[in-house]
């Protein structure tokens, strides 16, 4: 896994680089400067709750006062949190701290917010819009909070199982707000598993989000869910409407039913 993110941080160095422009913002919400700050509060008015996010700042960011970064956003998977990108297994910020030591990677804003167990997307009822809190609260939040280059060039967004969906989704669905995708083991299904999941599975998992909740087979396959499943949203009609997005996916060879979708 350490290699493999260690080439997924170095391409991104190359998409994603930093640059140097006048700035006056703040270094972190609370005034003075912590490169892993944990846990911080976003208001949501679309949600209307608090959403969690941490975040991992440049070792340089306290040095040149001038100096604006680009930001990848990582995105954690169904069941974890803001913190599990860094927690006993993947230690994220370590990974980070070797490469840009060695020059591997340039120095990036890396943001880790909660997702919940929303798969990243607004909720087909309109009862819990979690892609338009993330593109039109948390990403002017963070370019408002933090020195970064705000324009889509300069954003990406990777994410690991249920977070491969949203790193898939978010930026297919918001070209002009990010420029480059990062599934890693994406958390989704083919029309035939959908068809044949377990109902616990799939009213807990999926039928509560893309609607057909306690429905059986193709049934299950709404409007809504063709609209957010990349098996049927890349057709060759829409191919150019995609043309400016930076595609990296990737899944484990033993990710059995995961194998299959992706």
């Amino acid at each position: 896994m350490c290699h493999f993110l260690l080439a997924i941080l170095s391409t991104l160095s190359v998409l994603v680089s930093s640059c140097d422009k006048n700035a006056d913002l703040p270094d972190n919400p609370n005034g003075t400067f912590v490169r892993y700050a944990k846990d911080i509060a976003l208001p949501s008015k679309v949600l209307g709750m608090n959403v969690n996010y941490s975040i991992y700042l440049p070792g340089d960011y306290v040095k040149n006062k001038t100096k604006r970064y680009g930001v990848v956003y990582l995105l954690h998977g169904y069941g974890d949190n803001n913190n599990s990108w860094n927690d006993q297994y993947l230690r994220i910020t370590s990974l980070i701290d070797s490469l840009e030591a060695t020059g591997t990677v340039s120095p990036m804003i890396y943001v880790l917010p909660q997702g919940f167990n929303s798969y990243y997307v607004n909720k087909y009822d309109g009862s819990f819009d979690y892609m338009k809190m993330f593109v039109n609260e948390l990403v002017p939040y963070i370019d408002k909070t933090y020195r970064t280059i705000a324009d889509r060039d300069h954003r990406a967004v990777v994410g690991y199982s249920m977070g491969g969906f949203g790193a898939m989704v978010i930026p297919s669905m918001n070209p002009s707000v990010f420029s480059v995708s990062v599934p890693l083991s994406m958390s989704f299904r083919t029309d035939a598993q959908y068809t044949t999941e377990p109902a616990d599975g799939w009213n807990k998992q999926w039928g509560s989000i893309f609607g057909g909740y306690g429905l059986l087979g193709e049934a299950r396959l709404t409007a809504y869910y063709k609209s957010l499943c990349p098996l049927h949203f890349f057709t060759k009609a829409s191919a150019s409407s995609f043309s400016r997005m930076h595609y990296f996916l990737d899944c484990g060879d033993d990710e059995e039913q995961l194998s299959v979708g992706n």
